[in-house]
C-alpha cells in the first residue's frame, strides 16, 4: 500500500505533463492553422478587393459596376464575413462589416465614372471628320447650283415636280421640328425606361433593409449561422440582378432616343441648308464653319434635356421620394427628423452645385466646395441622425435600434444622388439655347417658298 502511495503522485505528475505537452503542441498547431487561415483571408480579401476595383475602372457596362459596388460587394463580404466569424477568426461580426461596407462606399462613386463616359461618348459628334467635309462640298456645290438654276429661270416640270414633292414632304416633316415632338414618337421607349428607372430606385430601401437583416442574424446566439446567410445572399444576387438590368436598360434605351433625336434635327436642318437657295451664305457673318457648328453642335445640344441626363435626374429624384416614404414606414419620429435633416443637404448641395456651374472664376475654390459638400456634409448628416436617433430611443419613440441603421442608411445613399442634379438645370437651358439657334433655319425653308412654286401647288 505505502508502494502505490508513493508511485500515485509520481504517475499524476507525469500524466499531468504528458497532457500539458500535447495541450502545448495541440495549441501550437491550432496557431500555426489560425494563422495559415488568417493569411488566406486576407488574400481571398485582397484578390475581392482588386479584383473589383479593376473590374470597375476598366469595367465592362454601368451595370456591371453597380452590381459589383452595391448588393454583389455586399452580399459576398457578408457571407465572407460570417464565414470568419464562425470559424473564430474574429470576435465581432461588427468589424467587417465596417470593413466591407467602407470599402462598398468608397468604391460606389467610381460607378459613375462609367455613366459619365457614356454621357461624354453621346455628346460626341456622330460625323466623322471625312463625313464633315463631304457635306460641306456637298452645301457649296448646292449653293452653285441653286444659283444657276435661279438664273435660268427653273423652267423643268420636273424640278418643280420634284421641289413640290419636297415641300409637300417638308410639310409633314416640320411636326418633327420641335423636341418635344419627336420625344412622343419614342413614347413606348420612355414608357419602358420609366419601369426600369423606379426598378432601379427601389435599391437603396431594399439594399438597406438587406443589411439590417444581415445584423439581425446575429442577435440570438446560433451554433451555425450560414444557411440563414445564404438565403440572404440569393436576395442580394437577385436585388443585384434586377437592378443591374434595369440600369443597363434605360441607360442604352435614352442613349438611343437621344442619338436618334439629334439625327432627326441634323437630317432636317441639312436638308433645309440644300433647298433654300444658300441663303444662309448671303449673311456675311456665316461661314461653312457656322453651318458645321450648327449641323453638329446645336443639332447635338438640343437632345441634352431628353437622353442619358434626364434618366439620371429622374432617378435622383426617384431615389429621394422612395427612400422619404421608406423611413416614415419604418418610424414616423425617425423618419420625419431624418428626412428633414437630409431634405436640408439636399438643398445645401443642389444650392452649391449651382453655384460651381455658373462660377467662371475662382475655379478651384468652387471644385474644392463641390466636393466638400458632396462627400463631407453626408457625414455630418448622418452624425446627427444618429445623434437624434439615440435621443429617440432614450425616449423611448424606437424600440429597435437597429431601424436606425436602416432609415439613416436608406436615406443616406438616395442623397449621393443630388449633387447630379444642379447639371440637368443647365444641360435643361443648353437644349432650349442650341434649339433657339436652328430653329429660325428650319421654319424658314417652308415659309420662304418661291411663288412659282406656290402657283404649281395650288394647281396642282
Amino acid at each position: 500500500m505505502n508502494e502505490k502511495k508513493h508511485e500515485l503522485p509520481h504517475s499524476i505528475l507525469t500524466k499531468k505533463l504528458k497532457d500539458f505537452c500535447k495541450n502545448e503542441k495541440a495549441s501550437i498547431t491550432d496557431e500555426k492553422s489560425n494563422a495559415s487561415e488568417l493569411k488566406n483571408t486576407w488574400l481571398i480579401s485582397f484578390l475581392l478587393v482588386t479584383g473589383t476595383t479593376f473590374a470597375i475602372l476598366y469595367g465592362i457596362s454601368p451595370a456591371i459596376s453597380a452590381i459589383l459596388t452595391v448588393f454583389t460587394y455586399m452580399g459576398l463580404g457578408a457571407l465572407y464575413g460570417t464565414w470568419l466569424y464562425q470559424n473564430g477568426i474574429i470576435i465581432e461580426i461588427g468589424y467587417v462589416y465596417t470593413v466591407i461596407s467602407s470599402i462598398a462606399f468608397g468604391a460606389f462613386p467610381l460607378v459613375t465614372i462609367q455613366t459619365q463616359l457614356k454621357t461624354l461618348k453621346n455628346g460626341l459628334l456622330t460625323y466623322k471628320v471625312n463625313e464633315i467635309k463631304t457635306i460641306s462640298s456637298k452645301i457649296e456645290s448646292t449653293k452653285n447650283l441653286t444659283i444657276t438654276i435661279q438664273a435660268k429661270g427653273n423652267k423643268n416640270e420636273k424640278s418643280n415636280s420634284n421641289r413640290d414633292d419636297y415641300f409637300t414632304s417638308n410639310q409633314e416633316s416640320k411636326k418633327l421640328l420641335r423636341p418635344n415632338s419627336i420625344s412622343i414618337l419614342y413614347w413606348k421607349l420612355y414608357f419602358i425606361v420609366a419601369i426600369c428607372i423606379v426598378l432601379h430606385s427601389l435599391g437603396p430601401p431594399i439594399y438597406a433593409f438587406l443589411n439590417g437583416a444581415y445584423f439581425a442574424i446575429f442577435e440570438v446566439n446560433k451554433d451555425d449561422y450560414m444557411p440563414e446567410m445564404k438565403s440572404l445572399f440569393k436576395f442580394y444576387i437577385i436585388m443585384a440582378v434586377l437592378t443591374g438590368v434595369a440600369l443597363s436598360i434605360y441607360t442604352k434605351l435614352l442613349g438611343k432616343i437621344g442619338e436618334k433625336m439629334s439625327l432627326i434635327l441634323r437630317a432636317n436642318l441639312y436638308s433645309s441648308f440644300l433647298h433654300q437657295k444658300a441663303k444662309f451664305f448671303d449673311n456675311p457673318l456665316n461661314s461653312n464653319e457656322n453651318l458645321l457648328s450648327l449641323l453638329n453642335n446645336e443639332a447635338t445640344d438640343t437632345r441634352a434635356a431628353y437622353d442619358l441626363r434626364l434618366g439620371q435626374f429622374a432617378n435622383a429624384i426617384l431615389c429621394v421620394v422612395l427612400s422619404y416614404g421608406f423611413a416614415y414606414q419604418k418610424n414616423t419620429y425617425m423618419g420625419i427628423l431624418g428626412s428633414v435633416c437630409f431634405f436640408i443637404q439636399s438643398l445645401i448641395q443642389f444650392s452649391i452645385g449651382l453655384i460651381c456651374i455658373k462660377s467662371s472664376k475662382n475655379q478651384q475654390f468652387y471644385k474644392a466646395l463641390k466636393f466638400a459638400s458632396a462627400n463631407g456634409l453626408q457625414q455630418l448628416t448622418q452624425a446627427i441622425c444618429y445623434i437624434i436617433g439615440y435621443w429617440l430611443t432614450k425616449q423611448g419613440c424606437i424600440e429597435e435600434a437597429l431601424v436606425i441603421h436602416k432609415i439613416i442608411q436608406t436615406l443616406l445613399q438616395s442623397s449621393m444622388m443630388i449633387p447630379n442634379a444642379p447639371s440637368f438645370v443647365q444641360e435643361v437651358k443648353k437644349s432650349k439655347t442650341a434649339y433657339k439657334k436652328i430653329c429660325p433655319y428650319l421654319v424658314a425653308e417652308t415659309e420662304d417658298k418661291p411663288k412659282g412654286e406656290e402657283k404649281s401647288h395650288e394647281a396642282k
